[in-house]
């Protein structure tokens, strides 16, 4: 019985599906005047049995444009792809070539067997809803964003799981913020605490809690980085300082590819 009992444990584990989930933001959560309109997260879901392939993939990529454009590359951010500072300041990269950079860094995104998701606030319409604001309410608009995300995340992992017949799990990496990790470890444990037997996939969803790690010793957690960057500027337009648009036929792959919560980003 013993013996029966490890087995089965055995089977059970391997039967399960690990993936990592690399998050990051774009704007900024704060609520006075002049900051920014919209609030978003975005994150980027690798399985564990693609995540040495996909290293591999942006390592070689991230060589290749450092030995193009003679760049030293620490950290690869949005912002700084779009407005050419940072690392390609002072480079032989010109415009074209930024985006050329940007394109290349979609594809990867677009063309993996990855999964990319985003969510997006509005900050007018939070304070529509809340006219008298407190200090409680920077806390209570992230913690509306959070669980909007991993809402639509484990509804991702529940359907992943049917179609596979297998339990999705995902563990959570987010880029270090220490001012919101205690509020965002708490929502992220209400979800990894539930456990309902009578579920189809009790084990299925988010395990353990979400690790933070500083974006810059991170490929992936930069490659959400960008993502978010992304959806803000699909949402928002061009920036002032940008030096490139998105193309309609980038914007629609992108679309295609990203799970967010209205399905367009022209619907929000």
């Amino acid at each position: 019985m013993v013996r029966f009992g490890v087995t089965a444990g055995v089977i059970s584990f391997w039967n399960k599906v690990m993936e990592f989930l690399y998050m990051d933001e774009s704007g900024d959560n704060g609520l006075v005047e002049g900051s920014t309109d919209f609030y978003i997260l975005a994150g980027v879901a690798i399985e564990t049995n693609y995540l040495k392939e996909l290293f591999w993939i942006v390592l070689n990529f991230r060589q290749s444009i450092s030995q193009r454009y003679g760049l030293k590359i620490q950290e690869l951010k949005g912002s700084d792809l779009f407005a050419h500072r940072g690392a390609f300041f002072n480079s032989l990269a010109n415009p074209v070539d930024m985006e050329d950079i940007y394109i290349g860094i979609v594809n990867i995104l677009c063309d993996s067997p990855i999964q990319l998701f985003a969510t997006v606030r509005s900050k007018n319409e939070f304070r529509n809803r809340y006219s008298q604001l407190n200090k409680k309410s920077v806390k209570l608009f992230s913690e509306e964003i959070w669980r909007e995300f991993l809402s639509i995340y484990e509804n991702y992992l529940h359907d992943k799981s049917r179609a596979t017949k297998q339990s999705q799990n995902g563990l959570i990496y987010f880029d270090r913020n220490p001012s919101q990790e205690k509020n965002i470890r708490t929502i992220v444990r209400e979800r990894f605490r539930k456990f309902d037997i009578q579920s189809e996939y009790p084990e299925c969803g988010i395990v353990e809690d979400v690790v933070f790690r500083d974006s810059h010793s991170s490929y992936f957690i930069q490659l959400a980085d960008i993502l978010a960057f992304t959806v803000s500027r699909l949402i928002t337009g061009r920036g002032n300082n940008d030096v490139f648009s998105i193309k309609p036929e980038i914007a629609s792959k992108l679309e295609a590819k990203i799970i967010l919560r209205k399905g367009k980003f022209t619907h929000l």
